[in-house]
């Protein structure tokens, strides 16, 4: 019967399949990225790297996933499927043999139309590749180069270098470097055996081969060397099929379970997917972004044996922190606070640059069924100086101390219809936290998600990134609900609601007591060139504001509603556009008016029938009363690099992105960008100001594929 239900599905998708041009579906993969990154505004404003989140959905863009050979763990990186949804793709392939056609998983039980517009970007059917392994092999790998230039075309007030009287008592104001950011990476892969990378960055304000001419002997002796990159990674990872599976040394990440106990790097979630209500652990694998602070360095091996399987970490790194010194001799006392941003601009962020060892070793063991899943993990850490942030009342139940163990159990149960997950984690202090979620299919692909969360105050674990609001799952407690279901032929409904509490204080000033998060996105698909997306979202918290010039805390309400709509078209076989708007209210119980902010764009995407260019623009008109208003829209950038600013004041920004690729192992990539602010004549603040109200800024990358 099989191959006549195939049959009829290549037919009646023939024209669909003719008239989807790759353009069309590297568009539609984009904006599936764009929607996956919207929940991480907060972080690529702080400059955080996010390609580690979407390294591989930008690879599957380029080398599509072969449903015909692709196991379990190929399928959990596309992150749109669930496992309920893998196993049945499995088990279909398994019953009738290799796919004919992508449209032949319509047939396949949970893969609803909202699925497959998913994953088509990032799948192919193609005959089974050779994947049997040879020696010499390992010689004929994938290079992959990328240099990356990156500059604000105006100068902020730090890179004004003081007089030399001035320079000490000012040494966190002004800048030891040029405004020019530096990225190179290197990445030597054979397909499923083994990957070699390298990256060097410098941000912007660091010094880079040499300092400045203007600087005083007396920050010039605190300087013990004149560095070249500030930061450098690198990793060897190679994987067998026999009982060593995996290895690899250098810059990694480690990521069982569902990340109460060790989860290192970033992952995907707190959106309202409900395929992103569970963590998918990856295990380990090597480090490909530029974040510091946010990996591990040593080596790692997974074996496997049959049913079994048993990880081991070694880590070894020094991490920025702040240092309280115990004396004016300048004997380290104790760690005040452990920032991430990874600057080292000013002789300040210099003295905390890798100043505190952290020594981390641990294991995972793992038990798995074809249903079934449940391991241990089991991490100590060793830090160089005891931690204490101080006696707030906020920091009472936070870590003290220099060694800290961790240790926590899971499980992972497959029905027919639903995944039932959970994990229970304790803290050598003995306090605990607990996650409990399942996820619910239907046959025709409505999706349902379930999480549960009780993060006790006492819990202390800078390694734990499971699914929730605060860093390190500590003080919460909170129940979330998803789902994703088709309501008519063309339009489909994805839903969230997230009610959650904070037990203890949570700042030393502001103190959110309870909050509520809740989106809605509707999508409208009238036909394959054009949709329309309508999206809302309500968060609402209790805050007690602990005003020190009164003796009362004041609680108030604090709400946000936020609304978007966005229309995709299409004018013609090479270009195409998309028109957004947004609005934002936010208001205080304690304040007699609302803040607003609106926000309206058009996007254009155009390439040329003969030419190997891509071209991309944006044009932005924003109107907010304050930061507050903000609002966020993401921006397509180079490959591996992210944009997501953040929309406030009154103006208008624009940018026009170029990609030109000369040859079959070359791109390059021009990126110009233009924020106009209308209603000031200064930009930032502190040694960040700049004078004007114009902020342009200039990316070229080169890529060279071998």
């Amino acid at each position: 019967m099989k191959p006549a239900l195939t049959g009829l599905f290549i037919f009646a998708a023939f024209n669909v399949i003719m008239a989807q041009s790759s353009d069309s579906l590297l568009l539609a993969g984009k904006n599936l990225i764009s929607r996956q990154l919207e929940n991480y505004e907060e972080l690529a404003e702080a400059g955080i790297d996010l390609s580690e989140l979407t390294e591989d959905l930008e690879y599957f863009l380029e080398n599509p996933i072969n449903l015909n050979d692709a196991d379990k763990r190929d399928l959990n990186r596309l992150v749109f499927l669930n496992d309920i949804q893998i196993k049945n793709l499995l088990d279909y392939r398994k019953k009738y043999g290799t796919f004919l056609s992508i449209y032949e998983l319509k047939v396949v039980e949970g893969f609803g139309r909202n699925t497959l517009e998913k994953i088509r970007p990032f799948i192919v059917v193609a005959p089974k590749a050779d994947r049997s392994f040879k020696v010499n092999s390992l010689l004929r790998g994938k290079h992959d180069l990328i240099i990356r230039f990156q500059r604000k075309l105006v100068r902020s007030e730090a890179y004004n270098i003081p007089a030399d009287s001035l320079q000490l008592t000012k040494s966190g104001s002004f800048y030891l470097g040029d405004p020019n950011r530096y990225y190179l990476r290197y990445r030597y892969r054979v397909s499923g055996r083994m990957s070699i990378g390298l990256i060097a960055e410098k941000d912007p304000g660091e010094a880079f081969l040499y300092l400045p001419a203007g600087l005083s002997a007396s920050i010039r002796n605190k300087i013990k060397r004149v560095p070249g990159f500030d930061h450098y990674s690198f990793h060897f990872g190679y994987e067998t099929k026999g009982i060593l599976n995996y290895a690899v040394l250098g810059d990694y990440h480690a990521r069982f379970g569902q990340g109460l106990v060790l989860w290192s790097g970033l992952s995907f979630g707190g959106g309202n997917d409900p395929s992103s209500v569970k963590r998918y652990a990856s295990g380990i694998r090597p480090n490909t972004s530029a974040n510091e602070n946010m990996y591990l360095r040593g080596g790692a091996i997974s074996l496997k044996w049959k049913a079994l399987r048993l990880d081991m970490i070694y880590s070894r790194i020094k991490a920025d922190a702040n240092i309280i010194y115990s004396d004016s001799a300048g004997e380290p006392g104790h760690i005040s606070s452990l920032p991430n941003t990874g600057y080292h601009r000013s002789l300040n962020e210099l003295e905390d640059k890798k100043s505190l060892l952290q020594e981390r070793t641990g294991g995972h063991f793992a038990y798995t069924r074809e249903r079934f899943q449940t391991g241990i993990t089991v991490c100590r850490t060793n830090y160089g100086l005891s931690i204490d942030k101080g006696d707030k009342p906020s920091a009472l139940y936070q870590f003290r101390g220099n060694k800290n163990l961790n240790a926590g159990i899971y499980f992972d149960l497959l029905l027919r219809k639903t995944n039932l997950f959970g994990e229970f984690a304790v803290s050598k202090n003995g306090g605990w936290a607990l996650l409990a979620g399942l996820t619910h299919t239907t046959a025709n692909g409505s999706i349902f998600g379930l999480l549960v969360r009780e993060y006790k105050p006492q819990y202390q674990n800078y390694m734990a990134q499971a699914q929730g609001k605060r860093t390190n799952n500590a003080n919460e407690r909170g129940i979330k609900l998803m789902l994703e279901m088709p309501l008519l032929r063309k339009l489909s409904l994805q839903a969230s609601f997230d009610h959650y509490s904070y037990p203890w204080l949570t700042s030393r000033t502001i103190n959110i007591k309870r909050g509520q998060d809740h989106r809605m996105q509707l999508l409208y698909k009238p036909s394959r060139g054009a949709e329309l997306e309508l999206k809302y979202r309500f968060r609402s918290e209790f805050v007690n504001n602990n005003d020190l010039h009164s003796w009362f805390d004041k609680q108030v309400q604090e709400k946000k509603h936020e609304i978007t709509a966005e229309a995709g078209f299409t004018v013609s076989a090479s270009c195409s556009g998309k028109v957004h708007a947004g609005y934002t209210i936010v208001k205080a119980s304690a304040e007699a008016c609302k803040k607003a902010g609106s926000l309206l764009l058009l996007d254009m995407y155009y390439r040329p029938e003969r030419l190997p260019l891509r071209l991309t623009f944006r044009y932005a008109l924003f109107h907010t009363d304050d930061y507050d208003s903000r609002l966020y829209a993401y921006e397509y950038d180079v490959l591996y690099a992210s944009s997501m600013p953040a929309y406030y004041g009154k103006g208008y920004r624009f940018y026009i992105l170029t990609k030109y690729s000369p040859a079959r192992w070359l791109d390059t990539w021009l990126r110009f960008s233009m924020t106009c602010y209308t209603d000031r004549n200064t930009i930032g603040s502190g040694p960040d100001e700049i004078q004007g109200n114009k902020l342009p800024e200039i990316k070229l990358q080169l890529r060279i594929k071998l």
